[in-house]
């Protein structure tokens, strides 16, 4: 019995990603809201799914390059 892996299709934009020589491949993505003072940036850039688009983004490089290091 052959086992068909799902595929599904995913759409993200960055600024720009890069591959270093080593393989690794970089993704840069600038964002212009402001937090407000004093606010923990993580918890910030959460809520405004900054976090959920920079993981999908990552997942989506490492689907296309598998066994690349991909940050961001």
């Amino acid at each position: 019995m052959v086992q068909l892996q799902k595929q599904k299709l995913v759409i993200a934009r960055c600024d720009l990603f890069l591959e270093k020589d080593s393989g690794e491949l970089v993704i840069l993505d600038w964002k212009t809201d402001d937090p407000p003072l004093g606010a923990d940036l993580y918890n910030f850039a959460y809520e405004k799914g900054f976090v959920r688009q920079l993981r999908t983004t990552k997942q989506m490089l490492a689907d296309m390059k598998p066994g690349s290091k991909v940050t961001g």
